[in-house]
């Protein structure tokens, strides 16, 4: 089922704006471009600014994820299993040890980073 052609209009953007008061409109009446600022400066974008640590924390947060996700299928939460599980992850699961290195580093990064 296609979008009626008036809401289309509000979700993508489809011209270019004549003056900057024009631009600002489009923003206001356009709901995927309330998310980006109005103006960028050149200066906001170079990287001594801000580091990219938005960014950098981002992609921590992904490889986290990730490696929680593969770490969650070996590793039983129990008293008496949690240290073996760890043990068998170092030692005799392929790669085990550099998944949890991998963990390990990305979340002491990532209380740096954030």
């Amino acid at each position: 089922m296609a979008l009626p052609e008036r809401k289309w209009e509000r979700i993508f953007w489809t011209w270019a704006p004549r003056s900057t008061k024009e631009a600002n409109e489009a923003i206001v009446k356009n709901f995927w471009l309330h998310w980006f600022p109005a103006k960028v400066y050149r200066k906001s974008l170079s990287f001594t600014y801000s580091f990219w640590l938005g960014t950098i924390s981002a992609v921590l947060f992904v490889i986290l994820a990730i490696t929680g996700i593969l770490l969650m299928f070996y590793y039983i939460p129990s008293v008496e299993r949690a240290y073996g599980t760890m043990k068998d992850l170092e030692y005799v699961v392929s790669y085990g040890w550099l998944l949890r290195g991998l963990h390990r580093m990305a979340a002491h990064l990532m209380v740096g980073v954030v």
